[in-house]
C-alpha cells in the first residue's frame, strides 16, 4: 500500500519545521484546504507539500516506468496537473505554497535542506511579525 500520510520524508520535514518555529500552530493534512497540504502553518499563511520524486514527476529524478506505459503516462500527468490546480487554489486563498522534494531529504542533503528551510521559516515569521524581535 502507498501511504499518503506519515511517510519518512513527511516526518522529517515535520521535525525540521517543529525545530525551526517551535511555538507555531501546525496542522497536518487539514481537510479544509484544497489538496490537504502535508503541513499547514496558519499564522504564516504557508502550506508545505512533501513531494515524492516518482509520484509528482520530479524534474531531477522523475521517470516513467518502461512497462505499462499506457497506464503510467496518464496517471503521472494527472498527478502533475492536480498539483498545479491545487497550488493555484491555495494561492488564491492568500497562502504561500512550498514544495520539498523527497531527494532533498536524502542523508546526503538533509542538513542543507534543514538549514535552508529553517532560515526561510524564521524569515517568514519575522516578515509576519509573529516572533518577538
Amino acid at each position: 500500500t502507498i501511504r499518503g500520510r506519515g511517510t519518512k520524508p513527511e516526518l522529517a520535514v515535520l521535525g525540521i519545521v517543529s525545530r525551526a518555529v517551535p511555538r507555531y500552530k501546525l496542522q497536518t493534512h487539514p481537510p479544509s484546504l484544497p489538496g490537504r497540504p502535508d503541513l499547514y502553518l496558519p499564522s504564516l499563511k504557508l502550506a508545505i507539500f512533501v513531494e515524492g520524486c516518482f509520484w509528482h514527476c520530479c524534474p531531477k529524478h522523475g521517470n516513467i516506468p518502461q512497462s505499462n506505459v499506457d497506464y503510467w503516462v496518464p496517471k503521472l500527468k494527472t498527478n502533475v496537473s492536480r498539483d498545479r490546480r491545487v497550488e493555484r487554489n491555495l494561492r488564491r486563498q492568500g497562502l504561500s505554497v512550498w514544495h520539498i522534494w523527497e531527494h532533498d531529504l536524502s542523508s546526503a542533503k538533509v542538513e542543507e535542506t534543514e538549514d535552508r528551510l529553517s532560515r526561510r521559516l524564521r524569515s517568514r515569521a519575522v516578515q509576519f511579525r509573529t516572533v518577538p524581535l
